[in-house]
């Protein structure tokens, strides 16, 4: 089954409208069905003021595809959910309630937005109960030998705490932004 969206993801497809998808795909009957539908989705979070999307769906195929820029509103509300989730993981609140803790996500493979725009997709997000020193996001190509990482520091974070884990990292190229975004929080 193949799903592509116009530009504009995230959607949210109701269970009974997914049921009824699945049955003009696939008769109770036992008729051949269809192989290609066009529907309408709801926005996943109508409050942001995402728009429905239309979806088209075809029979065969395998992979999930999306042509929104990397930096729409509709990608970045993707990224933030992906954030918010690793964010609020409880084991992860434990471990940096532990020791300082910075999170890295790993986005490679996925069609989430380019990291350049991590820190305005994340910064508005953070609380202040977050334990967390700093969240990074990570794109890995098999065409480079350096990942490419960038961060949003906890703006609620000791400042002291994040520059003496970030300090160090300054000399790692893939780290480097961790060190430099640092020393541009206010102390």
């Amino acid at each position: 089954m193949e799903i592509r969206t116009d530009p504009i993801p995230p959607v949210a497809i109701r269970t009974s409208v997914q049921r009824s998808i699945i049955e003009q795909f696939v008769p109770p009957d036992g008729s051949p069905g269809v192989t290609t539908l066009r529907v309408m989705a709801a926005p996943a979070r109508p409050a942001y003021g995402i728009p429905a999307s239309w979806l088209t769906i075809r029979r065969g195929g395998s992979t999930t595809s999306s042509m929104a820029p990397y930096n729409s509103p509709h990608m970045l509300a993707l990224a933030q959910s992906v954030a918010v989730e690793v964010l609020r993981d409880k084991r992860k609140i434990r471990q940096s309630q532990e020791l300082p803790t910075i999170l890295i996500v790993d986005l490679s493979g996925g069609d989430l937005p380019d990291v350049r725009y991590w820190e305005t997709t994340f910064g508005p997000l953070w609380q202040p109960t977050d334990t967390h020193l700093a969240l990074g996001a990570m794109h890995a190509l098999t065409t480079r030998r350096v990942p490419e990482i960038r961060f949003s520091v906890n703006p609620y974070a000791d400042k002291a705490a994040v520059g003496v884990v970030a300090e160090p990292l300054r000399g790692v190229a893939a780290l480097a932004d961790l060190a430099n975004r640092a020393n541009r929080q206010p102390r």
